[in-house]
């Protein structure tokens, strides 16, 4: 596979190179391979075998300390492009209860689902949304999200949140998200989780719109933003509120 360059949409200094990813001045404190079994509860097919990697975790990237000066925390996911019997990898579940987060595409495209669902309620809320490199998603507070690559190349991703908050894998009880993305008769479907009693699907969200809010650049890697204009994303940084309208899906 060719080299991909992603200093230049991360702003860290990544290469990723022969499925594998060189840091140079760039620290994380542990990796985590999510193998079939970690996934297990949330695929359609739950009895396959393969593919036995679904995706790759690094947690809290830094680039000699100043991040976590900020006290900001950086995670890298990286998908690979492959399917598990007829639906595409994608990561586990998410969910952050006490903070927002963002997730950032450095490289590759696929798909994020994104949904308020928790076992007490039945209705849901879900947004599905195409992604490509250098776009950034918001997922606010007590939000489950999940990545999907849907392409013939791997997806990478940086998911920033304050260092207080801690994410949360979730929604093992229904089978994961609302929704499952396949591949059948070589073509892409959404396919509905019949755990799911009533599910309400909000396709269209105004990104140009939320990131005027939240003063965010869209073409910007968002690691140099939060360092130069750190004060402006105290939405980010501290404990979400149920204020926060700009964060509104």
């Amino acid at each position: 596979m060719r080299k991909i360059d992603l200093r230049k949409t991360s702003g860290l200094n990544l290469i990723y190179e022969k499925d594998s990813f060189r840091f140079e001045k760039v620290s994380y404190t542990k990796n985590k391979v999510m193998t079939i079994d970690d996934m297990r509860e949330q695929i359609l097919n739950e009895d396959l075998q393969s593919p036995e990697v679904f995706y790759t975790k690094y947690s809290n990237l830094d680039s000699e300390g100043v991040f976590k000066n900020k006290k900001i925390k950086i995670n890298l996911l990286c998908i690979p492009s492959n399917v598990a019997g007829i639906e595409y990898v994608k990561t586990k579940a998410t969910e952050c209860s006490t903070h927002n987060k963002v997730v950032e595409i450095i490289s590759g495209g696929g798909m994020i689902l994104i949904q308020n669902f928790s076992s007490l309620q039945e209705e849901s809320t879900v947004v599905l949304i195409k992604v490509k490199s250098t776009e950034k998603i918001i997922i606010p507070a007590k939000h489950s999200y999940s990545l999907i690559n849907n392409r013939a190349t791997p997806l990478i991703a940086l998911e920033f949140l304050s260092s207080k908050a801690k994410n949360n894998l979730t929604l093992d009880e229904m089978r994961g998200m609302a929704y499952y993305v396949i591949r059948k008769n070589a073509k892409q479907e959404i396919v509905r989780n019949p755990w799911y009693k009533i599910v309400n699907t909000k396709k269209k969200v105004d990104w140009n719109k939320l990131y005027k809010k939240c003063n965010i650049t869209p073409r910007t890697p968002f690691s140099r933003q939060i360092l130069r204009k750190y004060t402006k994303f105290d939405w980010l940084l501290n404990p979400a509120k149920n204020s926060d309208s700009c964060l509104s899906l």
